[in-house]
């Protein structure tokens, strides 16, 4: 995750949150002003062999739009 704020945040990203979910899952958001996109990542949070993905959605996405609700 740490390389990926890195170059996001080169390419004009700004990192918005982070956090733990469940005590097993970090995701993270970050928002692109200019060209209006959300880049959230989800990884585990192991020492390591964590799997990793990430994803590009247009507009500014909440981060209450990625929490499952009853």
């Amino acid at each position: 995750m740490k390389t990926l704020d890195s170059l996001l945040k080169e390419a004009g990203y700004s990192s918005m949150r982070t956090q733990v979910v469940d005590g097993t899952t970090k995701v993270a958001r970050w928002y692109h002003p200019e060209h209006h996109t959300t880049i959230v990542a989800f990884a585990g949070w192991q020492a390591s062999d964590n799997t990793f993905t990430a994803g590009e959605f247009p507009g500014l996405m909440r981060w209450n739009e990625l929490i499952a609700t009853p």
